[in-house]
């Protein structure tokens, strides 16, 4: 399975010390010199924790750099015997934050190592983060075991238990999101895709409980906006607990998502979150009808 996965690149611009042994052995000197590094970051504990036990032929790769619609995406390919090695970023196993790393100097194209060189001196920082998509086929790393869910952060609870059922019922991903955006990014079989906010809030008081709510769907709903403004044949929902309950009454609030939904094509799937939630979430998302805008 070829999927997408938000990582950045990062490059590094210090003065590193350094002593200088004269032939003389009771003269030394020190000097700083300049030194640049640019490192691609992919975050994925599971595949962190496995790389600390694999040997360097296994964990090499080449990478290709694709400009697509002023985005740049990074295609990662399981190449042995290539001069890029992924390595761990951290040294505890048992850190849930664990990345992958790869030291890109030598591959990272020149326009990319201008722009953020130009940003670092105009800016004056040590360093400077760039936001890429990494693309790659999971079948290349059968003996990793690697699903797409892995690349979820290990909080996203819930879109991880959706993808696992959804993937079984039929659904597919080309894209996993880190909660930047969306959630979590589904297609139906007839090619229809959906992005997906997952929510769940409970208060004290069950009026407490719904404008917490739906003040977190209208947050999402703002993070997803811009996304679909990019691609407006994309599918946006909700999946929440319910925003109503018995004697509830409406606030000014519940229009802005009326207003979502009839303008920008929301569609709102209400859920408990308790047994059996996924399989009804899948049975909603199938059965939704579509307009085409």
């Amino acid at each position: 399975m070829i999927i997408e996965i938000p990582a950045s690149i990062t490059l590094g611009n210090a003065l590193l010390k350094r002593r200088y042994e004269w032939k003389s052995a009771t003269r030394s000197s020190i000097y700083y010199s300049p030194s640049k590094r640019i490192v691609l970051r992919i975050s994925c504990a599971k595949f962190g924790k496995q790389l600390r036990d694999v040997e360097k032929i296994r964990r090499q790769v080449s990478l290709d750099f694709i400009k697509e619609k002023s985005k740049w995406v990074v295609v990662m390919r399981r190449y042995e015997d290539y001069d890029i090695t992924l390595t761990s970023s951290v040294r505890d196993k048992d850190d849930p934050h664990q990345a992958v790393e790869l030291v890109i100097n030598d591959v990272v194209p020149s326009e990319i190592e201008k722009e953020m060189l130009k940003e670092v001196l105009d800016k004056r920082k040590t360093s400077v983060t760039k936001p890429v998509i990494v693309r790659l086929d999971t079948e290349e790393w059968k003996d990793f075991d690697l699903k797409p869910w892995d690349f979820l952060y290990h909080t996203e609870i819930y879109a991880k238990e959706l993808m696992k059922y959804a993937l079984k019922s039929g659904f597919e991903v080309s894209f996993v999101p880190k909660g930047r955006e969306f959630d979590l990014q589904l297609i139906r079989r007839d090619g229809k895709k959906f992005i997906i906010g997952i929510l769940s809030h409970i208060a004290k008081t069950e009026s407490r409980s719904k404008q917490h709510r739906i003040t977190k769907a209208l947050l999402d709903i703002a993070k997803m906006l811009p996304t679909l403004f990019e691609d407006k044949s994309l599918t946006p929902v909700i999946i929440t607990q319910p925003f109503e309950f018995d004697g509830s009454w409406s606030f000014t609030t519940t229009n802005y998502l009326k207003f979502y939904e009839k303008q920008f094509g929301f569609h709102y799937i209400f859920t408990d979150f308790k047994k059996k939630w996924v399989s009804e979430v899948c049975r909603s998302l199938k059965n939704i009808n579509v307009v085409s805008n």
